[in-house]
């Protein structure tokens, strides 16, 4: 069955002399135009895949970088009130005068593994009966 469609693609597509070549020739272009324009569109919707996968990633990335500036100034004004609060504290203490107060936060992060452990302990104590018998 294949070696037959393949003769029939090699009779349609072969030139002949003496036989009415125009239209062969005008069936091998439009099969080569169809395949470039097929070729064309598979490559515009891959691009296209590729294009949405960046500009998905791109979002993500700007989302996750505004969610770090909001935190970063929320930090600065939990800072600010704190500086603020402990200079008015210190300032009320008898014999200090003016206060400037600094704040800095050190943060690190620690990861400890946590489990549940059941221990059972379970003490059996055996006799042998026989024993008594041997002695008795």
């Amino acid at each position: 069955m294949l070696e037959e469609q393949k003769k029939k693609l090699k009779e349609m597509f072969s030139l002949k002399p003496g036989e009415n070549n125009k239209r062969k020739i005008e069936n091998l272009v439009v099969f080569v135009i169809i395949l470039i324009v097929t070729i064309i569109i598979i490559n515009a919707v891959w691009n296209s895949d590729k294009k949405k996968q960046g500009d998905l990633e791109n979002t993500t990335d700007k989302i996750l970088a505004q969610k770090d500036i909001e935190q970063t100034q929320l930090k600065q004004n939990t800072s600010n009130e704190l500086e603020q609060k402990l200079k008015n504290i210190l300032e009320k203490i008898q014999g200090v005068g003016k206060v400037e107060v600094l704040l800095t936060y050190s943060q690190s992060s620690q990861t400890m593994a946590m489990y549940n452990e059941d221990k059972t302990q379970s003490d059996t104590e055996e006799t042998d009966t026989r024993a008594e018998e041997i002695e008795k």
